[in-house]
């Protein structure tokens, strides 16, 4: 795993290495300073894929492995105590409004829909 993302640093870093000559051959042949910039900005881009490229191998394979793991990702699930599950039926069937019960009970309203809907 290792020795492939140093082949494609190594790799992308021949390419910036190329553009490089190519802007510093161009602007001593026609001494623009405008396509001299575009091309730096070209080869800042080149880093930045290749820094991108390696952070989303890395998290395909972490959540590759928490897979096989058996572990899944995301926010954990609200535990819901048995009391208070019942107090919010109660209240719910008391005829109250989804946002006096949030007020009341101090539970976001998006998780009581998310729970009782």
């Amino acid at each position: 795993m290792t020795i492939l993302r140093l082949e494609r640093v190594v790799a992308g870093s021949s390419v910036i290495a190329e553009q490089i000559e190519f802007a510093a051959e161009i602007r001593t042949r026609r001494n623009i300073d405008v396509l001299s910039h575009q091309l730096a900005g070209s080869r800042h881009r080149g880093y930045g894929r290749i820094v991108r490229a390696l952070i989303q191998e890395r998290a395909k394979a972490g959540l590759a492995q928490a897979k096989r793991e058996g572990r899944c990702g995301g926010r954990q699930k609200r535990v819901w105590r048995p009391k208070t599950e019942q107090r919010v039926r109660q209240l719910r069937s008391e005829g109250r409004s989804w946002q006096d019960i949030s007020r009341e009970m101090r539970i976001p309203v998006g998780t009581l829909h998310a729970k009782f809907r």
